[in-house]
């Protein structure tokens, strides 16, 4: 299959971040045949900055978001991208995910076409997930993949087997078909929205592979667009402990279908985090916020619909 790339890049609240972005995106001799910024930004005057700096680049188009997290920025995205692609006929393969403060090599795509052309004949382009780790600088002396694994509380661990069950979503590329089958999750507000969807797709059968010769810089590292106006950084881990609640029930209940597996977790995750409070002094009402963000009883509607499913099914073979 030819490989066509299309470049998304979520933004909010960082014009000059974006522009070293775009500029890293079109040094690169094998590019995107289209880029697509979603802006989250609230401030006018920093809308106005993004949007004559996405008008400076050829096939670039800017799509102001929802302002209801990175996942529906993300989500929002991939439908603005599959609506375009149908209509225009661009022919794209696979979808690069790109973060604001994020500067890709000036090889990257090229790095990633050639690593998929060549691994093509042991895994399909069309199944191929791959990311690239995230370093210092180019010149950082880093060699080493970056595998995750996950473990069964939801927690990111290192893994030493060559496999990786997630991505460095600063700077991914997935393949178009992916979404067709597959999107973020828009109830997920910030973090582990990579997971849930790589949950997802592993899952559909699709393989996931860290690239080493994909570098990209992280210009901003730790800092996140969502901690202004009063917002603390404390709030921003209270959602992602919440996004892991979340996921990693969803991950057990909706996706391996074990729901003693996915209870026993739910109670586990809240004893942990009850003894971590009382522990580090924090006040346990956090337990009920933590709850209350993450809409974990969402989940319970595949369960519901796996067994409205199967008893019309049962209803059909008799």
């Amino acid at each position: 299959m030819e490989i066509v790339f299309a470049a998304l890049i979520p933004t909010r609240h960082r014009p000059e971040s974006l522009r070293v972005c775009l500029d890293a995106i079109y040094r690169n001799g094998v590019g995107p045949v289209i880029t697509i910024v979603g802006d989250d930004s609230t401030d006018t005057e920093c809308i106005q900055k993004n949007q004559k700096i996405v008008s400076m680049f050829c096939d670039c188009f800017y799509f102001p978001g929802k302002c209801k997290g990175p996942s529906q920025n993300r989500k929002d995205l991939v439908d603005k991208l599959l609506l375009l692609n149908e209509n225009n006929r661009f022919g794209i393969s696979h979808v690069a995910f790109v973060d604001d403060d994020i500067i890709i090599s000036s090889k990257w795509f090229e790095s990633a076409s050639k690593f998929l052309y060549e691994d093509n004949a042991r895994i399909p382009a069309e199944n191929h997930i791959i990311y690239g780790p995230i370093v210092s600088s180019f010149d950082a002396d880093n060699e080493l993949l970056q595998l995750y694994r996950l473990t069964f509380l939801g927690h990111f661990n290192a893994s030493f087997d060559g496999m990786t069950s997630c991505v460095n979503i600063q700077a991914a590329i997935f393949p178009l078909a992916l979404f067709r089958k597959e999107n973020f999750d828009p109830n997920i507000m910030f973090g582990y929205e990579d997971v849930d969807l790589c949950n997802r797709a592993i899952y559909q059968g699709f393989i996931l592979d860290c690239v080493i010769s994909m570098k990209a810089v992280d210009t901003l590292c730790g800092i996140s667009s969502l901690a202004e106006g009063g917002v603390q950084f404390s709030a921003l881990n209270l959602q992602i402990e919440s996004a892991r609640l979340y996921v990693t029930f969803k991950k057990y209940l909706c996706i391996e279908k074990s729901k003693f597996k996915a209870y026993y977790f739910f109670v586990i995750f809240f004893l942990h985090l009850i003894a971590h409070l009382v522990k580090t002094r924090n006040s346990i009402a956090n337990a009920f916020l933590i709850y209350k963000k993450s809409k974990v009883w969402l989940t319970l509607k595949c369960s519901s619909h796996e067994t409205r499913n199967r008893n019309s099914n049962i209803r059909g073979q008799s």
